[in-house]
């Protein structure tokens, strides 16, 4: 299983291989075996990581999500996304859709801004815009240049608001101030 892992969480396997004296390939299930199984939430969702890339341990999807939840459950943000992710994709786990949004939900409710722009992601595509408005805009206001970007297309098409142009650009520009490659093609477009 090759799924992307959050940002926070890569981060970490980074200090602890910097730590450590250690590569990237050098690391494996080993380095967070004791700490894991000790209860560290950290260790836990680090030790999922080498379940799901086959480090120290064979491959195996569910222990990658195991392990998550174990670390989720204590309140561990980056395992909380994780755990969205996971029954959104039916990754590791039956897909749940209600599963996925509470565990979404907690991880928002954190401020964790992948969760934010993941719930508004899944309003969008769900038709629910009123709702994806009210993510992103969480995930702006935290600074998410891509939820500024999908405020300024829920603008232009009046989705979920009322269409304007004016507000459109705005979150364009903003998103494209905060490094959006896509906004400044919207930009392009509309000035």
């Amino acid at each position: 299983m090759k799924t992307g892992i959050s940002v926070f969480t890569e981060m970490v396997l980074l200090a602890v291989m910097i730590c450590c004296g250690t590569s990237r390939a050098d690391v494996d299930a080993s380095c967070y075996w004791e700490a894991a199984h000790s209860g560290d939430p950290v260790a836990q969702c680090a030790l999922g990581w080498c379940y799901a890339y086959g480090k120290g341990v064979p491959e195996n999807a569910a222990k990658y999500a195991e392990w998550n939840l174990r670390a989720a459950r204590q309140g561990y943000v980056p395992a909380m996304f994780n755990m969205g992710y996971f029954y959104y994709n039916g990754k590791g786990v039956p897909h749940d859709r209600e599963l996925a949004f509470m565990w979404y939900r907690r991880a928002a409710e954190k401020g964790h801004v992948g969760a934010l722009n993941h719930l508004g992601n899944i309003h969008c595509s769900e038709k629910n815009y009123t709702e994806a408005y009210f993510w992103f805009a969480r995930a702006a206001s935290a600074g998410s240049a891509d939820a500024m970007f999908q405020l300024g297309r829920l603008y232009e098409i009046g989705m979920g608001v009322k269409k304007s142009v004016s507000q459109a650009v705005v979150w364009y520009r903003r998103a494209a101030a905060n490094g959006c490659g896509s906004a400044d093609l919207a930009l392009a477009r509309l000035c």
